[in-house]
């Protein structure tokens, strides 16, 4: 497919109005025949328009679903631009093709840049095209209109048309099936019109309704656009494309988070190659309860201690009135190695966000699982000292009732 750049030059606020894109702040309307592409700010979103009274201005026609080695008079696939039938003016891309398949996918694609490179974008998209199918239609499959579901969408990787092991011509891209979308195209309408009551052509408008399509560029901040019919009408579908029109909005990145820190031992360790730290962030601000954990880290060969370590959670997840701690553990061939026998609190309470652990091993006295008491993490020592003290307490007690009975 060729690649034709394209420019923006100047507010679309019609497009704004009819795509209905959330929060557009600055919008910028793209033309259609400049040769090289303006890149978009941050704080602008991107309406594409095109037209085809020009020809098929970069637009090219693909088909999937079908055998590779497909009869032509069978599957009378057309396309190309022409002008429109019989009451319509202008001109349009036409596309046709019989669905002898059950699964017949027909398409157009063109490729665009001028976007942000390696960004996430929120993409709606609004098409014309004139057809000849009435609402109250039927036809073997499906109808011949209801049963045509009209997708678009965008993609990172170039539309083509793959050979799978059974001899058929599968899309690369994820559209969906049929009534249900992909992750590269939706569903934003079919190819029924009310208003056609024989054979003659209208012209009807589909869009997105509030189901966006999400899509990263590359890191040239280019994509393809994809508009296409998906069929169960075992019969002939016969469009002509009149309009086409995209909104990009880039999605505002989530608030990330970190704890950072590091993990040591005890004693000296050298850590085999199977060795696997796990660090989690959890709310332990239930002792009758189990830790919830908020965000989690596995690092694969950590190496030599001290094991450095940045922990990412969303910070939306955390309740200044609730507890949170850091927990790391090391196993070594999938068993348990070493663990952390104290709490080590972290974000609410005025705790840090930076922690030093120092982890046990699971063989030392201490016990591997520290146990919570009144919320607070009890260490082995303090246990041990306690049954000292009490064993104590109950010797002295029975010292002392034996020298306060009465000799006889």
């Amino acid at each position: 497919m060729s690649k034709l750049g394209i420019k923006p030059v100047l507010p679309a606020s019609r497009l704004v109005a009819i795509l209905s894109v959330a929060a557009l702040s600055v919008v910028v309307l793209v033309t259609l025949n400049a040769s090289t592409a303006a890149a978009q700010t941050p704080d602008t979103d991107l309406v594409f328009e095109f037209t085809f009274d020009g020809g098929t201005n970069g637009w090219v026609a693909g088909f999937a679903g079908l055998p590779a080695d497909f009869d032509q008079a069978t599957y009378e696939l057309d396309s190309g631009g022409r002008a429109l039938p019989e009451g319509l003016s202008g001109n349009g891309y036409y596309i046709q093709g019989h669905n002898r398949s059950d699964d017949l996918f027909m398409y157009v694609a063109r490729y665009v840049d001028g976007l942000q490179p390696s960004t996430d974008y929120a993409v709606s998209a609004e098409v014309d095209f004139a057809t000849n199918v009435p609402a109250a239609s039927f036809g073997i499959g499906g109808s011949p209109g209801k049963s045509v579901y009209v997708k678009a969408g965008a993609t990172a990787t170039e539309p083509s048309e793959q050979q799978d092991g059974n001899g058929w011509l599968r899309s690369n891209v994820d559209k969906g099936n049929r009534s249900n979308g992909g992750e590269s195209m939706v569903v934003i309408g079919n190819v029924s019109h009310p208003e056609v009551v024989s054979d003659e052509y209208k012209l009807k408008t589909v869009a997105t309704d509030g189901d966006s399509v999400s899509v990263t560029t590359d890191d040239t901040g280019e994509l393809w656009l994809i508009v296409g019919t998906d069929s169960g009408f075992e019969g002939l579908t016969a469009l002509y494309y009149t309009r086409i029109a995209f909104a990009f909005s880039v999605r505002p990145s989530p608030s990330v988070a970190k704890i950072t820190g590091t993990i040591d031992f005890t004693e000296a360790v050298e850590l085999t190659a199977d060795a696997v730290s796990e660090v989690s962030l959890v709310d332990v601000s239930h002792a009758d309860a189990s830790a919830i954990t908020i965000a989690a880290l596995t690092i694969e060969e950590p190496g030599h201690a001290p094991i450095a370590f940045e922990l990412e959670y969303d910070p939306s997840l955390i309740d200044d009135r609730f507890t949170y701690a850091v927990q790391a553990r090391v196993t070594e061939n999938t068993e348990l190695a070493f663990i952390n026998d104290i709490r080590y609190a972290v974000i609410t309470r005025d705790s840090p966000t930076h922690v030093d652990m120092v982890l046990i091993s699971v063989g030392d006295p201490a016990p591997s699982v520290p146990p919570n008491v009144g919320g607070l993490s009890v260490p082995g020592w303090l246990l041990g000292a306690l049954g000292i003290v009490g064993a104590l307490i109950v010797a002295m007690g029975t010292r002392a009732l034996a020298s306060t009975r009465p000799v006889r």
